[in-house]
């Protein structure tokens, strides 16, 4: 049986656990603007006259919306669940997955706006476009940068596998950076040079399973790891994976806008 490893005394670092509630009422707030953009939506639908492609464009509003509120209400309960937790690796970790999720969720939300715009302001819609593809590119480094504040608290790690410096968590951060780069331009460039169509039915249920999917996966792992005492890092091959899975899921949800 091993121990939870201890912070090291005189060592600055990230206490993610007493960033917990506030983390945990801006997600709320999130899921509050979601749940309100769904019922715009509804609304729309029942009392104005639209044209075909502006219920298309309307219905993958409403799809995003929805993704949005369901993922950011399960991650602001799951951030809430880190303030009664001692700070340690695991809660770092946790709140790395967490974050994964609700990155996801909050491009879903912004697509939303996309989609939305698309359908009554055409000439605006690129600035959501632009700001979902920025979020893309930023993400990675800020989710996973509590890979670098866990050596810095915690020391490197007693086995192998995980970034054993900050100088490495470092590298990883930047390299990770240019990987969210690249499916923010190529989630663009396909959308913009519209490779698959005109929107779709069954892009409803990608964006719908697949994002949502993502995220209570992530809340389920970091859950799990909540239970750990020991072995609680990633390792640098699972955050690489895990990155490149989470840039690919915004990749796909920035492709599909309409």
């Amino acid at each position: 049986m091993g121990h939870r490893e201890q912070v090291r005394e005189g060592f600055p670092g990230y206490d993610v656990v007493k960033a917990a509630t506030g983390y945990s009422n801006i997600t709320g707030l999130v899921a509050g603007f979601a749940l309100t953009a769904v019922v715009l939506a509804f609304t729309i639908a029942a009392t104005a006259h639209l044209e075909a492609s502006q219920k298309v464009d309307l219905g993958f509003a409403t799809t995003l919306f929805a993704l949005g509120f369901v993922g950011c209400l399960v991650c602001a309960y799951s951030f809430a669940s880190l303030s009664g937790e001692n700070s340690s690796v695991a809660t770092l970790t946790q709140s790395m997955l967490v974050g994964s999720g609700l990155t996801v969720c909050i491009v879903a939300v912004l697509g939303g706006f996309e989609a939305l715009a698309r359908a009554f302001l055409p000439d605006s819609a690129v600035v959501f476009l632009v700001v979902c593809g920025a979020m893309a590119a930023v993400a990675p480094p800020f989710v996973w940068f509590p890979q670098a504040d866990i050596v810095q608290r915690f020391g490197p790690p007693a086995y192998e596998g995980p970034p054993a410096s900050v100088a490495e968590a470092h590298r990883l951060m930047l390299s990770f950076f240019f990987v969210g780069l690249a499916s923010a331009v190529g989630g663009i460039a396909v959308q913009q040079l519209g490779f698959l169509g005109g929107p779709r039915h069954w892009e409803y249920l990608v964006i719908s399973f697949v994002g949502l999917g993502y995220a209570v996966v992530m809340v389920l792992a970091a859950l799990w790891v909540s239970t750990l005492t020991e072995r609680a890092r990633v390792s640098v091959k699972r955050t690489w994976v895990l990155a490149i899975f989470q840039s690919a899921v915004i990749f796909v949800m920035i492709a599909l806008l309409p």
